[in-house]
């Protein structure tokens, strides 16, 4: 999967460091977001792209999909 099949709505930082991202309300709590982790993030960026939704948003899960995983929710 690459940036344009993960259909991003937002970023967490500049690219390369930040991390693109994807969320769906899933009810009073908060939402769930999607972090796309390409090829050059490592784990110190996730971290802080895991604190960037956590901070800014009110996230009731987070899960990393990886730039190879062919998968899409829909």
């Amino acid at each position: 999967m690459d940036k344009e099949e993960f259909r991003p709505e937002g970023s967490t930082g500049d690219h390369p460091s930040g991390m693109f991202y994807r969320s769906w309300i899933t009810g009073p709590q908060g939402a769930h977001y999607d972090l796309l982790k390409e090829l050059q993030h490592s784990e110190l960026d996730i971290m802080r792209a895991k604190a960037y939704i956590k901070r800014n948003f009110d996230a009731v899960s987070i899960k990393i999909i990886r730039e190879s995983q062919v998968n899409l929710r829909v």
